[in-house]
């Protein structure tokens, strides 16, 4: 998938005006992605955007890039999904806590190194904040001989 990435900070209000541009209705669900924290690095990087469809004019694209927005790209992933409801980001914290205290130790998957992200739908179910996609894959499993 390709999103386009504010690479800038812009007042609230133009800055979504400016995503929902590029979106017919029913497509301008809003992209929070973060990329994956290395053991060796203190920061991650974080973006804001919409995916990029077939039918994205390719003129607003080019006239946000120049202003300083970028393409980011993501490869296919599996993903565990999760439901935020809530007022506020908070719900967002919660749900991470919940992933790494009990849907971890009891799915039998394991967190990957692949971009995460939260959806701002368009028209989302009420009380919804988002939905959190985290990347996972199918635990390995131990070889029963290491514990002979």
């Amino acid at each position: 998938m390709k999103y386009l990435i504010s690479g800038q900070r812009a007042g609230r209000k133009r800055f979504f005006d400016e995503l929902y541009a590029l979106g017919q209705e029913g497509k301008r669900d809003i992209y929070g992605l973060c990329s994956p924290t290395r053991e060796d690095e203190e920061t991650f990087d974080y973006g804001i955007g919409v995916i990029l469809h077939e039918e994205t004019p390719v003129e607003k694209v080019e006239k946000l890039l120049s202003q300083g927005y970028r393409i980011w790209e993501t490869g296919p992933a599996t993903y565990a999904v999760f439901s935020c409801f809530g007022e506020d980001g908070g719900c967002i914290s919660e749900m991470w806590g919940r992933f790494f205290k009990e849907f971890l130790p009891q799915s039998g998957y394991e967190h990957t190194d692949e971009t995460d992200f939260e959806i701002y739908f368009e028209k989302g179910a009420p009380g919804l904040f988002c939905e959190l996609w985290v990347p996972v894959t199918v635990r390995k499993k131990m070889d029963k001989k290491l514990f002979r």
